[in-house]
């Protein structure tokens, strides 16, 4: 290790700057459209009309981008409301 030249954390045994690891960034998440959401759900879901009326919705309501998550959560509701 490099002996401390500035204001490093330095080991007090060995005199050596220590070296503290960076964390990882975590995942990224980014928006995308109703549409999108509901083509990535048609390859798990097999709910089609489900899935349609869910998009329509969202679009009426003017929610036509938002994270995943945040879809799957209203979609969840979406499903679970009285015909």
């Amino acid at each position: 290790m490099a002996k401390n030249t500035d204001d490093a954390p330095v080991d007090a045994v060995t005199q050596d700057v220590v070296v503290t690891p960076v964390p990882a960034p975590g995942p990224q998440v980014f928006p995308q459209t109703v549409d999108e959401f509901c083509a990535e759900l048609s390859a798990t879901d097999r709910r089609p009309e489900l899935i349609y009326a869910f998009a329509c919705d969202e679009k009426r309501a003017g929610r036509v981008n938002d994270l995943a998550f945040n879809f799957l959560s209203r979609l969840t509701v979406f499903a679970n409301r009285p015909v």
